[in-house]
């Protein structure tokens, strides 16, 4: 029983949510814990196979810890290499020191100012990559004591416990105890990216910046350092975001990362390395095509790694699974929870939101700061759960082709899964939503007004009512057919980019083939409808994080 109490007041009325939420505390050998270990804690676990043993030969069902260093954690779990080397790649350029006073003191002393933290938000769908990332993202840190991360585990959580390799490799306790936060629901109570995306932001405590990732990521020595450094950069830092879609990795099964890891279902699942390009020219993002659906695609363009200029470079455009900001992004432009099962339209939602609430969005700069797997063959999508099938098959199926349920289907479990229809129904009214901001209808949900929705089209380079990319001479460039490159060219020249980017063939992000997304009809009505009642609001919210 959980005490609480509500006063009254004299000054307004007040009212009560109070929200029970179910479950069970799962604990297994002595060294297990559930969840992230408490501050008072001591030995949590030594590795995998330790975590396992531990649990008396049952699955791992929480996310577990090691004593091991973050270097050997890394190791063992999270090596990234060049392709056909075993080299990794070289680490990012360091800004310079800042210029130091007196009242700074001894970099040891007692006035010694405190370094700003990142908060790195993760929303994983039963991805057995989460806990590389991490890894990567800690081992890579200059400072990985700045680092602090909260995950939203989504994965099974039945009896049949078939995601426990989603918990390996351990994570390093000393650095859990107090720099990692997480949540867990069942990958069927899962609504798409944006209601994930919006619950690891609600993770977040008083740290100065935040990244936003995916939940598979490999990332370059330094990464932190530089990305504070590249902010800094900005006309205005405290209004701006680095932002792009990184370079690709592939996976490499049995890589020297320290053998096998437990898998779910009683299976042995290969421990991995990351190969990377290495090209370290970093990628900014330009308009692709607009889609069968309206929705305005984008892909990422490389740029060279020359020279002594590596400012930012200005882009309008997001990308959801790389964006750093400052924390104070999230107060003025939070993640919409509401946007359920939306893939394709996520990402414009938060470029034009972020533009009319007056934040200007960049490329890091002409370094790669971390990799990305593009491909899902390494694990479910939430679409492939709602169809039964594997993820393959379920791409498969949005482009015609029969499909047939597996062993592995989203059916099984304690949990219901939410019915086909019913998430592409709620998809479609998310694309309503993404629409109206776009087109800046009146009472639309989320924007600023520091700039127009207008503006942001005209700097894109789009006009979402009829589906077209324009030209710079006013001559519309066609929509949805064949490759869709679109006129990049005139989009970089806007940017002073045209000479410098790759040429418009090819691109990084995601397509047709690695992502499983609804192909229906285009966009229809529009709901411009404000946010109501605080009650309401506050009510709305419970409820989308608790998948109703």
């Amino acid at each position: 029983m959980v005490e609480h109490e509500v006063l009254p007041s004299r000054r307004r009325e007040r009212t009560a949510i109070t929200v029970w939420l179910y479950g069970r505390v799962v604990r297994g050998g002595g060294d297990i814990v559930g969840g992230a270990p408490r501050r008072d804690e001591g030995n949590v676990v030594g590795n995998a196979a330790a975590a396992t043993a531990a649990s008396g030969g049952n699955e791992v069902r929480s996310p577990a810890y090691t004593t091991l260093t973050i270097e050997e954690a890394a190791e063992r779990g999270a090596r990234t290499v060049i392709a056909g080397t075993s080299s990794a790649p070289p680490p990012l350029p360091l800004p310079p020191p800042p210029r130091r006073s007196p009242a700074d003191g001894d970099d040891d002393g007692p006035q010694r100012k405190r370094r700003p933290r990142i908060f790195v938000a993760i929303p994983a769908y039963r991805d057995p990559e989460a806990h590389p990332t991490v890894m990567s993202l800690l081992s890579a840190a200059l400072h990985p004591d700045r680092v602090h991360v909260g995950i939203v585990y989504q994965l099974d959580t039945s009896p049949s416990n078939s995601d426990s390799r989603c918990f390996l490799p351990p994570l390093p306790a000393a650095w859990a105890r107090t720099n990692f936060r997480s949540l867990t629901l069942d990958h069927r109570s899962a609504a798409g990216p944006c209601p994930a995306r919006a619950m690891a932001q609600c993770l977040l405590e008083d740290e100065e910046y935040v990244l936003q990732i995916d939940s598979h990521m490999r990332f370059r020595l330094h990464w932190d350092e530089y990305l504070i450094g590249q902010m800094g950069k900005c006309d205005r830092p405290e209004r701006s975001a680095l932002t792009t879609y990184p370079p690709g990795y592939a996976l490499v099964v049995g890589g020297g990362s320290g053998g096998s890891a437990s898998g779910g279902r009683g299976r042995r699942v290969e421990a991995t390395e990351a190969a990377v390009d290495p090209d370290r020219g970093g990628t900014i993002l330009d308009p692709w095509k607009f889609d069968e659906d309206g929705a305005l695609r984008q892909k990422g363009r490389r740029l060279p790694a020359h020279g002594d200029d590596d400012r930012p470079i200005p882009c309008p455009l997001y990308a959801a699974g790389f964006a750093f900001l400052p924390s104070s992004a999230l107060r003025d432009v939070p993640y919409d929870h509401s946007l359920r099962h939306l893939f394709f339209g996520e990402e414009m939602s938060m470029a034009v939101r972020l533009y009319t609430h007056g934040y200007d969005l960049y490329a890091p700069g002409r370094e790669v700061v971390c990799y990305h797997l593009w491909s899902r063959d390494h694990r479910r999508t939430l679409r492939s759960d709602l169809l039964g099938v594997p993820a393959s098959a379920a791409a498969a199926a949005e482009h015609g082709e029969s499909i047939r349920g597996g062993e592995d289907g989203g059916g099984n479990g304690e949990i219901e899964a939410v019915p086909v229809a019913a998430a592409d129904e709620a998809r479609d009214r998310s694309r309503s939503v993404v629409r109206a901001q776009l087109l800046g209808v009146p009472g639309a949900r989320g924007l600023g007004t520091e700039r127009s929705a207008a503006e942001f089209a005209a700097l894109v380079g789009a006009d979402f009512a009829s589906g077209t990319l324009i030209s710079p001479a006013g001559g519309a460039d066609g929509g949805g057919d064949g490759d869709g490159d679109g006129d990049v060219t005139s989009f970089l020249s806007r940017l002073s980019l045209s000479s410098a980017a790759s040429p418009a063939t090819g691109g990084i992000g995601p397509t047709d083939s690695n992502v499983s997304g609804p192909r229906r009809r285009k966009f229809s009505a529009i709901d411009g409808g404000g946010d109501g009642a605080v009650a309401k609001e506050v009510m709305s919210l419970v409820a989308g994080f608790l998948g109703n």
